[in-house]
């Protein structure tokens, strides 16, 4: 199933977040995370799977299950 992510700039990081920093991503995380910093919608299937990425700041990345259309 395909995921659509957000991200959303945060202040502070919950102590509980796993936090991943943005160059120790994989190269398709990255074009996630650079999308998703720019506020264009990521669907699909990618490996990020952290609650927070350090790029430019601390983004929370969050991912919803997409419905499949008939």
């Amino acid at each position: 199933m395909a995921r659509q992510l957000t991200a959303q700039q945060v202040d502070e990081v919950p102590q509980t977040a796993t936090v991943s920093d943005y160059d120790e991503l994989l190269e398709d995380e990255q074009a996630a995370v650079r999308r998703l910093v720019d506020g264009e919608s990521v669907t699909g299937s990618t490996s990020l799977d952290s609650d927070v990425v350090r790029f430019t700041g601390y983004y929370r990345i969050e991912s919803r299950g997409a419905q499949a259309s008939d």
